[in-house]
C-alpha cells in the first residue's frame, strides 16, 4: 500500500505507527481513517452530551456515523479525518472548560486537552491551520459581551488558544 498519500506531519507519524504495527497494506491505510472517524463520532457524542443532553448525544452520534462525508472520508482514508476528530474533540474540551465550576479539582485539564487537541488539529490537514479561529472568535465575542464572573472563564479559553497557536507556529509558518 502506498502511505505516502499521507502529506501531513501527524497522519505520516501515526500512519507509521500503525503500519510498523500492522504491516504496509490498504487494510492499514484504511484502518487509519476509521480510527479517526471514530473519535470524531465519540468526540462529537462527547460534546452533544456535556451541551445539551443524552439523547441529543445518541442521536448525534447516530446521524454522524450514517451521514455521508464522515462515512466517505473513513472509506477512502481522506486526511481530513484527522482534522475534523481533533477539532471535535477540542471544541469538547473547551466547552467542558467553559461548563466546569470554577472551584473544581480539574479544572485546569481541560483547557490543557484543548489546546492539546485544536495543536494536533492544525498538524492534521491544511483546512485545520484556520480551525482555531471558531475558537478564536468565540473568544473574541466573549471578550466583546459577556461580563463578571462568565468573561473571567475566557481567560483560559484564550490561553488555550493561544498555546495551540504557540505549538504549531512552526508547521504554520
Amino acid at each position: 500500500a502506498d502511505l505516502s498519500a499521507f502529506t501531513e506531519r501527524l497522519e505520516q507519524n501515526s500512519g507509521a505507527l500503525l503500519a510498523l504495527l500492522l504491516g504496509r497494506n490498504y487494510f492499514t491505510v484504511r484502518l487509519h481513517s476509521a480510527f479517526y472517524g471514530l473519535l470524531l463520532v465519540a468526540a462529537s457524542a462527547a460534546w452533544a452530551r456535556r451541551a445539551f443532553n443524552r439523547k441529543v448525544a445518541a442521536v448525534a452520534a447516530a446521524l454522524l456515523a450514517v451521514s455521508y462525508w464522515p462515512v466517505a472520508t473513513s472509506r477512502m482514508a481522506l486526511e481530513v479525518e484527522v482534522t475534523a476528530a481533533f477539532a471535535t474533540l477540542g471544541m469538547a474540551f473547551l466547552w467542558r472548560g467553559l461548563s466546569a465550576k470554577p472551584a473544581a479539582k480539574h479544572v485546569v485539564l481541560p483547557w490543557i486537552l484543548a489546546a492539546v487537541c485544536l495543536s494536533l488539529a492544525i498538524l492534521g490537514y491544511p483546512s485545520g491551520r484556520v480551525g482555531w479561529l471558531a475558537a478564536l472568535c468565540f473568544a473574541l465575542y466573549g471578550w466583546a459581551f459577556l461580563r463578571g464572573a462568565d468573561r473571567r472563564r475566557l481567560l483560559p479559553l484564550s490561553a488555550a488558544v493561544v498555546g495551540a497557536l504557540i505549538v504549531t507556529l512552526p508547521h504554520l509558518l
